[in-house]
């Protein structure tokens, strides 16, 4: 039955023909495809470069750049000869991958370092404890604090660059009346690798507040606060 049928097509003339290749065309197709990318890739670095000047004034602005950067892409492509109706939405949506991810990672270098810090130090409260050398009790619901008893406040400090230590500073204030008075204000003690604390004694039986501030190498500054009950 084989044989019949493919004899029956060599009787009819049929004939395989391969379809032509237009090199001309491929060519100028690849240096169309060639001349965006190097485009995108240039037009995302610059864009970059224009978020990292704006965060200096706002972060989200900057940010929004970039991402309305990608509606004139269309518009660049004209300025060096590109005719972006040959384009087919599948490089597209390559191109714009392309710009995003450029446009982000450089953005992201340079905003930090060791090109830029823009990264306060970051403060974690890590409890309060009363009680005294080698009795530390930590502070939560169930228990309180009596006036006879120290006070430890500790604190987790980090940096993406490196904390001043000399600028970590607490201040503690105890509430006369109607308002908080500062009783102290002390550098706080390191306890371990990013770990510190400071002791309060001489407590009354009142409200207090404490302010834990500091500094990195580059002067940006950040603080917590936080108040304890004395029974």
């Amino acid at each position: 039955m084989a044989k019949k049928r493919r004899k029956s097509k060599e009787e009819a003339g049929y004939e395989f023909k391969e379809p032509e290749f237009d090199e001309k065309e491929y060519l100028k197709k690849e240096v169309r495809d060639t001349k965006t990318l190097f485009v995108t890739f240039g037009y995302a670095l610059l864009m970059a470069f224009a978020s990292f000047g704006l965060t200096f004034v706002d972060v989200a602005l900057a940010a929004l750049l970039g991402i309305i950067g990608i509606v004139f892409l269309r518009h660049i492509y004209p300025l060096i000869g590109v005719d972006t109706s040959l384009l087919e939405k599948k490089q597209w949506g390559s191109n714009i991958i392309m710009y995003l991810f450029t446009w982000l990672l450089v953005w992201i270098l340079l905003c930090n370092p060791p090109i830029s810090d823009f990264a306060k130090p970051t403060i974690k409260r890590d409890g309060i404890y009363f009680g005294g050398p080698g009795n530390w009790t930590k502070l939560n619901d169930t228990n309180e604090i009596d006036y006879t008893m120290n006070v430890s406040i500790n604190a987790t400090i980090v940096d993406n660059v490196e904390v001043d230590e000399k600028t970590i500073i607490i201040i503690i204030r105890e509430k006369e009346g109607d308002e908080f008075i500062e009783k102290e204000r002390s550098p706080m003690n390191r306890i371990g690798k990013n770990k510190y604390a400071y002791v309060v004694s001489d407590l009354k039986q009142r409200p207090y507040e404490y302010t834990i501030s500091a500094e990195d190498v580059n002067n940006l500054e950040t603080s917590l606060s936080g108040n304890f009950y004395v029974y």
